[in-house]
């Protein structure tokens, strides 16, 4: 499928091993650990085409890079690990979420973290049925912590995805889930669409209360083709793994022509 019509799918949309002591890492760092055994998308990030702009150039480079994996532990233990890597090299920002849970013994964690080139914040959340959710955030030098033991049983928003990806709910729901960005609690109503004339293609979207969209995922059976985390935001179409390597390639040149015209300029 095209990017153009991908685009228009989801425009026209309403709503329907991390370390783990966090005290112990600098918030300018992001450890990346190879997942093993885990399947690995990539996608090309593009700001949205506004109705009547010029349409990019075919070789346009993307704003940035996505890569998404899914898989089991990294530990050996029984569960599931979704991760998404975010690249935006001209804003010289790397965001890194990874979400893991534990099957038998019923435990979830989320690490998140942004990276600047000057600044960064991380964020770690845990959840267990005894403690219910603990919350730790850090900011530069500035670390704290959050314990809410009576807030339910909440979902991270990756691993919600990977579950709606699996398999389509019967009818709309909804879920209380915890948005790393905020680092609070969300109550997201999820609806699934279709479309006759293209079988097999559905197209879940994740609404807040205040009817804003927290995400829109365009799949085909299982596979995830395309996204965006806002109505009019950025938009990640899928491309092949080598696709993804040339890309970065080109973003990284970019960024050395970048630095190298502005240290003439000084």
């Amino acid at each position: 499928m095209v990017p153009a019509l991908l685009a228009c799918v989801l425009w026209a949309i309403g709503p329907v091993q991390v370390p783990a002591p966090l005290e112990g890492h600098s918030v300018r760092e992001v450890r990346i650990e190879g997942p093993s055994g885990a399947a690995e998308t990539f996608f090309r990030l593009d700001l949205p085409r506004l109705p009547g702009a010029v349409r990019p150039a075919k070789d346009a480079l993307p704003i940035g890079l996505v890569r998404w994996s899914t898989g089991p532990r990294t530990d050996g233990r029984p569960g599931l690990r979704v991760a998404c890597v975010i690249d935006l090299p001209e804003i010289e920002t790397r965001v890194f979420q990874a979400e893991t849970s534990d099957a038998a013994r019923r435990e979830r964690r989320l690490v998140w973290r942004e990276v600047r080139a000057r600044s960064g914040r991380s964020l770690r959340c845990d959840w267990n049925p005894r403690q219910g959710l603990s919350i730790f955030e850090a900011t530069g030098g500035d670390i704290g912590r959050r314990t809410r033991p009576d807030d339910g049983d909440p979902l991270w928003p990756l691993t919600l995805v990977e579950h709606l990806r699996r398999r389509q709910p019967a009818g709309p729901r909804s879920a209380t889930v915890l948005d790393p960005k905020s680092g609070g609690l969300e109550r997201w109503s999820i609806a699934c669409g279709s479309w006759p004339w293209a079988p097999g293609l559905r197209c879940v979207s994740l609404s807040r209360a205040d009817g804003s969209l927290a995400g829109a995922y365009l799949l085909h059976g299982g596979e995830l083709l395309a996204f965006r985390w806002q109505r009019g935001g950025w938009l990640a179409t899928r491309i092949p793994r080598v696709g993804f390597q040339e890309l970065s390639r080109a973003l990284a040149e970019r960024q050395k022509g970048l630095a190298a015209e502005a240290g003439y300029q000084h």
